[in-house]
């Protein structure tokens, strides 16, 4: 499915009208589009390289890392709460649930969120 593109010789970033719906329901999937779309046009690069270029843009390392440490404070993280914060940059839940575990800062696996990879797997470090 393509949201968007964009025509260089235009200027322009184009996103797919059929899609307006989607849109309108779901900001953060407009949102990372166009994003991933800048990226292209800065650095002429790949799908993997744009998706991480909208990430770093919408969503800096500092300030996600800042929010989810918030969150883990209390000594778990639930799904309500990452969709608050998708909700709050303006993104959709799987490009924020994709950034945090690409930074490390939580673990998703079976739908569970765990607050470290040895919760996850159930290892225990001694030292």
């Amino acid at each position: 499915m393509i949201l968007a593109a964009i025509k260089p010789s235009e200027k322009l970033i184009i996103m797919n009208e059929s899609k307006k719906d989607l849109f309108k329901e779901k900001m953060g999937t407009m949102n990372f589009s166009k994003a991933h779309e800048l990226g292209h046009w800065v650095l002429h690069v790949t799908e993997v390289q744009a998706d991480m270029f909208a990430a770093s843009l919408l969503m800096p390392k500092e300030i996600i890392s800042e929010a989810v440490n918030e969150l883990k404070q209390k000594g778990f993280v639930t799904f309500p709460e990452l969709y608050k914060m998708a909700d709050k940059f303006e993104v959709s839940i799987s490009a924020l649930t994709n950034r945090i575990i690409g930074l490390g800062l939580l673990y998703i696996n079976n739908k569970k969120i765990y607050l470290s990879v040895d919760e996850m797997t159930g290892q225990m470090r001694l030292f």
